[in-house]
């Protein structure tokens, strides 16, 4: 389960299986939303450091995972 899922606009992926990466659909439909949700995480790490965790997810936007440079946005603004 993602964090934030149901939010942000479906992505299609063409994929080629080969010896490495996810074996499975259901494998491979997750990686994009761990990568996300690691996002999502490293970033409010950074901003409980300096500022207020809403500012930078209203920055971001719905639906998108914020990283560094809502961060940087929020601290300047």
């Amino acid at each position: 389960m993602s964090i934030r899922e149901g939010a942000g606009e479906p992505v299609h992926i063409l994929a080629y299986y080969g010896t490495c990466g996810p074996s499975r659909s259901d494998e491979l439909y997750s990686m994009p939303l761990n990568i996300r949700d690691g996002r999502y995480l490293r970033a409010k790490k950074y901003a409980d450091k300096a500022l207020k965790w809403e500012r930078v997810t209203k920055i971001a936007g719905e639906g998108v995972a914020p990283g560094r440079v809502h961060v940087a946005r929020a601290m300047v603004m």
